[in-house]
């Protein structure tokens, strides 16, 4: 008999579970932890949601969650039994969009409908929260001219040509605040707006970065009027949107060729031979720290303007593909160039990104060494010196070992690709797959491994891995059959949230979340899920003489702690207890040393040293008897007893008792070698005896 969980838990340790037959026809993959033994990931809480797809999230600075997606033809049921309609759209599969915010135990606290009426199909592809506002990026595509946009069954704007836009909330409430229509012809026109990514900045000014057509002319002829220059070709655009959404400012970048990483119809064949990157739609070319914008990009042209004031700093490009790494001023009324750096890598280059401590990294790629391979190439993340060069370090590797020859990577593509690194520069890069059949080298000695099924229609497997800064593996997750699963938020306490729906066909498809190997948390077809992982961590000890520390064997949760016991040997008493955090414990009335505030891997040390007289005094004093001894110890002592701890060979407590007798039963302990200590008030007596 199987156990399947058909809704949300909120707590793990209180839920209902249904007891069905398992039929034949079900196909489950249960979530697999890789990891070296010192850390892991324990199930928090989960949503299950019906007919309901979410794929984006963000958490704002109080612990809320938001979580946005979309909802079928048919509407859809969140996990607390809320029901969602689609009243306005026209299309079979698609409903519309959703966005709910939830507090940290998962708990819903408000939910918005978006739909757009007609034949409009489109996607949220971004959902940002800035002071107690809630950014949406959304886009579409049809042949339709005009669209109405409603929220909650309330019409509060029209879209021409499927243009996209940014919509704002209240993060409070979920009401509409105001919106602002880019334009958007589509990829294929020069004269478009494309390719659009985002950055926020604290006061809600919006920084876009995208590429323009050299007839451009505005992104939209009310709120963003432009009249910035174009150089020819489709140039980088950057501009900067007010919070009320007006225009700032904005500059067009490039040279008298094709300097983006898109070829538009029109260049295809001119840059046909030319090698593109991975991450197509610029989603990591920009950064934004304090009053400053970082911008990495490669150019095609022989000279590059990258200069936004008249001076117009002209740059040299040696070859073709050749990348270079801008900083920006942004925190006056015009941008302002501060310092650029090129000639990065071999190859054409992408990707720049920022620590949650400052410090910014890029995507560097190497020829491998003596190799004869035109495409034989390694990536590697590295960091960056003040002066924006690399850091001279190994790095990161980019590219997992793939023994099995199936497709599994860091995935780097439109809304996909994600990279998240903490202050302490632990860095989380997610994995995609589009087959469910997959395998990858995470450490010389774990090898992340997914069994597929032989029905393809079962789809994505996903993932995430977590490195320390000197490249060692902290854990890894794998998820089966979970679509946009490789999408996920940090919350640094912590906190792991992954989304995602499953990718199977079949209607009883399932995936056990738990990651506990001796339990089972099934989703049976899950057409939506919201996950919470904690982080875990071992609480080890240091190697000591003339006694043992004894750890917990289960990992503690991000927060939590952990009783440690320490055990001298006969004739000695602890001297000091510390941990690698740089703490001194003491004791709680149980005697326990307890670490608190677990928030990473801890080892606790003990120094000994010998009993005082008075405790060697009693020691010689205290008798037990009989030794070896079958069921029954007793002990003879002037003095009265407050506490009695016995200890088995390897230094783990099996008993204590308080305020004692002279007699102690053993019957229940297995034969072998006991330590027992005892307590008369202040002083302390340690024995040994056998249990027949």
């Amino acid at each position: 008999m199987k156990y399947y969980i058909l809704g949300l838990v909120l707590c793990m340790s209180t839920f209902s579970v249904y007891a069905i037959k398992e039929p034949d026809s079900y196909m489950k993959r249960k979530v697999q932890i890789y990891s070296e033994g010192d850390y892991g990931l324990d199930l928090d809480w989960m949503q299950n949601n019906s007919n309901i797809s979410p794929y984006l999230t963000t958490i704002d600075k109080k612990g809320f969650t938001y979580i946005a997606g979309q909802f079928g033809a048919k509407g859809g049921t969140f996990n607390n039994g809320e029901t969602i309609i689609s009243n306005h759209a026209n299309l079979t599969g698609w409903g519309g969009w959703f966005v709910v915010k939830c507090n940290s135990t998962g708990d819903q606290i408000w939910l918005d409908k978006i739909e757009v009426d007609g034949n409009y199909f489109g996607k949220l592809s971004q959902i940002y929260t800035s002071n107690d506002e809630l950014l949406l990026i959304g886009s579409g595509a049809s042949e339709q001219e005009t669209y109405n946009l409603y929220i909650n069954n309330q019409k509060k704007f029209t879209i021409k040509n499927a243009r996209p836009f940014i919509l704002k909330l209240d993060n409070q409430t979920g009401e509409y605040v105001n919106h602002v229509i880019l334009d958007n012809g589509g990829k294929s026109d020069p004269e478009s707006i494309g390719g659009n990514i985002y950055k926020i900045a604290e006061d809600g000014s919006i920084f876009l970065m995208s590429y323009i057509g050299e007839k451009f002319a505005s992104m939209d002829d009310e709120k963003l009027k432009t009249n910035t220059r174009t150089h020819g070709g489709a140039d980088v655009y950057i501009a900067k949107i007010n919070p009320d959404f007006t225009l700032a400012w904005d500059f067009a970048f490039g040279g008298d060729m094709h300097d983006v990483p898109w070829a538009p119809e029109m260049y295809s064949q001119e840059y046909y031979f030319s090698p593109l990157p991975e991450d197509g739609n610029l989603l990591n070319w920009m950064v934004l720290k304090d009053d400053t914008l970082i911008v990495k990009m490669s150019y095609f042209s022989d000279e590059v303007d990258i200069d936004p004031s008249e001076n117009e700093e002209i740059l040299k490009m040696k070859w073709m593909n050749e990348a270079v790494i801008a900083r920006y001023y942004v925190g006056g009324d015009s941008p302002v160039l501060l310092d650029y750096k090129k000639n990065y890598t071999e190859r054409l280059p992408h990707d720049v990104y920022l620590a949650e401590n400052g410090q910014l990294y890029t995507l560097d790629m190497k020829r491998v060494e003596n190799s004869v391979a035109f495409d034989d190439w390694k990536r590697y993340y590295k960091s960056l010196n003040n002066d924006l060069s690399l850091v001279e370090e190994n790095g990161y590797q980019y590219d997992l070992l793939n023994n099995d020859a199936t497709f599994f990577e860091f995935y780097n593509s439109f809304t996909n690709s994600h990279l998240y690194i903490d202050s302490l520069s632990n860095m989380y890069i997610s994995l995609y797959a589009v087959n469910d059949s997959v395998s990858a080298i995470l450490t010389d000695s774990i090898k992340m491994y997914c069994d597929g099924y032989t029905n393809i229609e079962h789809g994505v497997t996903a993932g995430l891995v977590k490195y320390d800064n000197n490249n060692n593996l902290k854990w890894g997750i794998i998820l089966p059959i979970s679509h946009f699963a490789h999408k996920y938020t940090i919350d640094n306490k912590g906190g792991i949230y992954i989304t995602g729906y499953a990718s199977g066909y079949l209607s009883k498809d399932t995936i056990d979340i738990s990651t506990n190997e001796n339990d089972q948390i099934l989703l049976i077809n899950p057409d939506g899920m919201l996950l919470r992982y904690v982080e875990t961590y071992r609480i080890k000890s240091a190697p000591s003489e003339h006694g043992k520390i004894i750890t917990p064997e289960k990992l503690v949760r991000w927060g939590g702690s952990a009783e440690v016991s320490v055990v001298p040997e006969a004739g000695y008493v602890e001297d000091e207890v510390t941990t690698s955090r740089g703490e001194n414990l003491t004791k709680n009335a149980e005697g326990k040393y307890v670490v608190e505030n677990v928030t990473d891997v801890v080892t606790v040390s003990a120094t000994f040293k010998k009993s005082s007289a008075v405790d060697e005094t009693y020691s010689d004093r205290v008798k037990i008897y009989p030794n070896p001894v079958e069921s029954s110890l007793s002990i003879e002592c002037d003095e009265k007893l407050t506490q009695a701890t016995i200890y088995d060979a390897q230094g783990k407590e099996v008993l204590s008792i308080s305020n004692i007798s002279k007699e102690i039963s053993v019957n229940h302990l297995p034969a072998g070698l006991y330590t027992l200590k005892i307590k008369m008030g202040e002083a302390t007596a340690v024995k040994q005896f056998i249990k027949k």
